[in-house]
């Protein structure tokens, strides 16, 4: 359940970063957005890595 919920902050975490900020409020996109968005994503890939060898 929790690893379904940081997958959601992690696209939103995208979205954010790199189409609503620059869009709407004329601010570019740095690499901390993306940076964070990823090092989340590498949680729930290695999450399920470990859950694909236990089976």
């Amino acid at each position: 359940m929790i690893y379904r919920f940081l997958l959601i902050l992690a696209t939103l975490i995208f979205i954010f970063n790199l189409f609503v900020l620059p869009t709407f409020f004329d601010i570019e996109s740095d690499d901390t957005g993306t940076f964070i968005g990823l090092m989340i994503i590498m949680v729930i890939i290695n999450h399920l890595l470990k859950n694909n060898i236990k089976n």
